[in-house]
């Protein structure tokens, strides 16, 4: 009996994990990978805008750049005359997941990006 619960839970947690990873919004590595070779380098190292790092914001702040379909981000990059067309959406969720992972109030703040 006891063995069978034991299998039960098992089996309960790891069906639960296989879900969570199933429905998450984005992937951290890949948006860290994406945000280095899309934005930080192509801007934000001695390039048309300040140095940004995921700890530039916090996880409230890099929410609301994020909203509204990153139209806060757009309206600053064509201010710059700066183009991130070739990202696509799943791109921008992983990098929105890796700078809010990073942001400056969360478990596991980034400086070095």
């Amino acid at each position: 009996m006891k063995r069978k619960a034991v299998m039960v839970l098992t089996i309960a947690l790891i069906l639960a994990f296989a879900v969570a990873t199933a429905f998450a919004a984005g992937n951290e590595r890949k948006g860290k990978r994406t945000w280095k070779k899309s934005c930080r380098t192509a801007c934000h190292e001695g390039g048309k805008a300040s140095d940004l790092s995921p700890v530039s914001k916090t996880q409230a702040q890099w929410k609301a750049l994020f909203d509204g379909n990153h139209a806060k981000i757009d309206a600053a990059h064509k201010a710059k005359g700066a183009s991130h067309d070739a990202l696509q959406p799943s791109d921008w969720e992983d990098i929105y997941e890796y700078l809010k992972g990073h942001a400056l109030d969360s478990d596991q703040p980034e400086t070095c990006g």
